[in-house]
């Protein structure tokens, strides 16, 4: 092999190596420009990452804030009166661990927590009594990032107690509000009287022959305007005062409204959206009382039921029925009237009925309720332009006028008439235009709630009648016959009777010796939830000119809301 092919061949193998390394070079250098990228990068992500949680966390526990003193302001406002005593009768510390429980479960189940990869905690703590001011604390968790807020609350027991959206604490301080007309003749008011009127003229308010306010329960009672005249402006305007309690002696009886009672459009309660169909299985014979008569007591056909005669009970265990019709007839005496009892055991029962007539007894059992929804557009009577609801009795057997509640949807006239003798109503009404004439036994409880505004459209004003021996029997104390009106557009008229609860109208005229209105300050404890439905939407306000001296028993308190401040 010649001297010159082996160098040749040693050269080659030279640049080949220097080539290879040059190669391994370069990619050892890639590789570390690459490495040393990639985790400047992974730390950039990482640092990034922890500052979005960081920031993510404080805007999360922010908002948890604001989400949690909201869910307060409307559990506050969904509350009723005797679930707000119950309520209050917690001391501070009690109160808020019972706020701090319910309101955290909510706040928790609005915000999806899973999904965010994220924790959200809250503590509500009293600081002081006096000041009722209470501290709360929001805790939020987004990665390894925590970060804790704080916003200091004060008056807000006091904004429950007085919530300013659905206050109903008048019905506690007045027994009678009269929006345009009263006049009182030989009538003691046992419990203070609110005049709304604020554009009156002389006489709308009458008192005649020694109609007195008189004290109840070592309460004195008031008249109370709600005009812009002073006391005695108010006092000399008012009709036939001589020889009555509220002559010049007892004139310090007469006050400046401190509020003012705001009644927006109402609304009733809704109608169940799923209803079930009553079956034969559902119905149970009892007692056929016209055993002469051949033909069964009843019929249901066609989603009818057409109780003519006989004792019979139905067995509603599902939570609503439809019924196209439904009758409860009467024959010629109460011992051959048809009679119904509708068992609800338990259960908050719903029955919603196109045509609806009652003229025998229909009554309610359990320890639940019944609502029966119906419309006057479709009157009990051919050929009357109203429908004529005229029972024998209508009551709930153990829960009274609280337990059984009709609502009568619809722009015809409802007409309650009820009989003279023998039997009773106890329930619940409400409708449009309510016409009431009801003269029954000392069993009389009602809840009536008429909101047509029939008297703002030009029509004639609905009236109610209570004649003679209506609410009359028996000592006004007793707990079953207790009466709330509730009519912001009737005229109510009574004579001779006694009326033991509350009542709301737009012109009262009492006559009649023994005539007595006594005011129940604990009615609005045991109101139905469909009559406080309604009543929750009134508002109140102070009055922009209250009497001098009469004091601030009707202040709005709201919740006053301190800085959100972030906790080191």
């Amino acid at each position: 092999m010649n001297k010159q092919f082996i160098l040749g061949k040693h050269k080659r193998q030279a640049d080949e190596g220097s080539i290879l390394l040059s190669v391994v070079i370069v990619f050892l250098f890639l590789i570390i420009v690459l490495t040393t990228s990639s985790a400047m990068a992974f730390s950039n992500y990482e640092k990034s990452n922890k500052e979005n949680e960081f920031h993510s966390a404080y805007y999360l526990a922010e908002a948890g804030i604001h989400e949690y003193t909201d869910k307060m302001v409307d559990y506050f406002s969904d509350l009723t009166t005797p679930e707000i005593r119950k309520l209050l009768k917690l001391d501070i510390t009690e109160f808020a661990a019972y706020l701090e429980t319910e309101l955290t479960t909510r706040v928790r189940n609005q915000v999806d927590l899973e999904k965010k990869n994220a924790d959200l905690n809250f503590t509500f703590e009293s600081i002081d009594e006096v000041s009722d001011e209470f501290v709360l604390v929001s805790s939020a968790t987004l990665g390894d990032e925590t970060r804790v807020v704080k916003q200091t609350l004060k008056d807000v027991r006091a904004s429950l107690e007085n919530n300013g959206k659905n206050d109903l604490n008048f019905l506690h301080k007045y027994g009678l509000v009269v929006k345009s007309k009263a006049e009182f003749f030989a009538t003691q008011i046992q419990g203070s009287l609110f005049f709304m009127n604020d554009n009156y003229s002389k006489n709308d308010i009458r008192f005649n022959s020694e109609s007195r306010l008189i004290s109840y329960q070592d309460k004195e009672s008031y008249l109370f305007h709600g005009t812009d005249k002073s006391t005695e402006e108010f006092y000399q305007s008012l009709g036939g005062i001589q020889g009555t309690y509220l002559n010049k002696k007892y004139r310090e009886h007469i006050k400046g409204s401190e509020m003012k009672i705001i009644e927006p459009q109402f609304e009733f309660p809704n109608r169940p959206k799923t209803t079930s169909t009553l079956s034969e299985k559902d119905i149970k014979l009892i007692k056929n009382t016209a055993s002469y008569l051949t033909n069964p007591p009843y019929q249901l056909e066609h989603e009818e039921l057409i109780w003519s005669y006989g004792q019979g009970q139905l067995d509603l265990s599902k939570d609503s029925y439809y019924l196209k019709k439904f009758h409860v007839e009467s024959l010629y005496d109460s011992i051959h009237n048809s009679s119904l009892i509708i068992n609800v055991g338990d259960k908050h029962v719903s029955l919603v009925v196109d045509d609806f007539k009652v003229e025998g007894v229909l009554t309610v059992k359990g320890s639940g309720s019944l609502t029966i929804y119906t419309n006057s557009d479709h009157p009990a009577y051919d050929g009357i332009e109203r429908l004529v609801f005229n029972p024998f009795t209508f009551a709930h057997e153990s829960q009274g006028r609280n337990g059984l509640v009709l609502i009568v949807e619809g722009d015809k006239q409802f007409e309650i008439k009820g009989k003279e003798q023998g039997g009773y109503i106890s329930a619940s009404f409400i409708a449009n235009y309510i016409h009431a004439s009801i003269k029954d036994s000392s069993k009389a409880s009602y809840n009536i709630v008429s909101l047509g505004r029939d008297a703002l459209d030009g029509k004639s004003m609905s009236e109610m009648q209570f004649l003679h021996n209506t609410i009359n029997h028996g000592p006004l104390d007793e707990d079953e016959r207790r009466v709330f009106i509730f009519a912001p557009y009737t005229k109510l008229r009574t004579e001779g009777v006694r009326i033991n609860g509350f009542v709301y109208v737009n012109e009262f005229y009492n006559s009649g010796s023994g005539s007595t209105i006594r005011h129940d300050p604990d009615i609005l404890n045991s109101l139905p939830p469909t009559v406080l439905h309604i009543l929750s939407q009134l508002q109140t306000e102070d009055n922009a000119n209250p009497e001098p001296g009469t004091g601030g028993a009707f202040d709005q308190k709201v919740i006053d809301y301190g800085p959100i401040r972030e906790v080191e």
